[in-house]
């Protein structure tokens, strides 16, 4: 009996099941794009926060909030199970998620602080983040 429900219960721990190669690719490409979005929109709310084109106060909200939708795709994305042999990929884009989102945390300290030469090197550092996401965007979700 005891045999069983170790087998039993084994089975309730698993998150679920593997996903198909075209829902993988769909689920990637949606979570890759929300980094692709936050990434891109944190760049030009530090963009036009140093042109002195966009209020303070805004900014700092709305980066806020590129790092809130991030962080909900990353929680659904990572929970999902890749199909065969995509495990690795899986982890790629995981970890890429969690730099984007790590990323975005610091820009909106950087905009908090309001130091335009910080503000710069943000900014770059989205940028170049941004071309990773898109580049494996393309690689892994066509």
């Amino acid at each position: 009996m005891l045999t069983v429900l170790s087998v039993v219960g084994g089975c309730s721990f698993r998150s679920g099941a593997e996903a198909s190669s075209s829902a993988w690719r769909s689920s990637t490409d949606k979570a890759l794009g929300a980094a692709l979005s936050s990434l891109g929109t944190a760049r030009l709310l530090l963009d036009g926060e140093r042109a002195d084109r966009l209020p303070h106060p805004y900014v700092v909200v709305a980066i806020r909030d590129t790092v809130e939708v991030l962080g909900k795709q990353t929680s659904s994305y990572r929970i999902s199970q890749p199909p065969a042999g995509r495990a690795r990929d899986q982890r790629t884009v995981v970890a890429l998620l969690d730099d984007s989102a790590t990323l975005l945390s610091a820009a909106a300290v950087v905009a908090t602080a309001g130091d335009d030469a910080e503000n710069a090197r943000t900014v770059a550092e989205i940028q170049r983040a941004y071309r990773r996401a898109a580049a494996l965007q393309q690689k892994l979700a066509g």
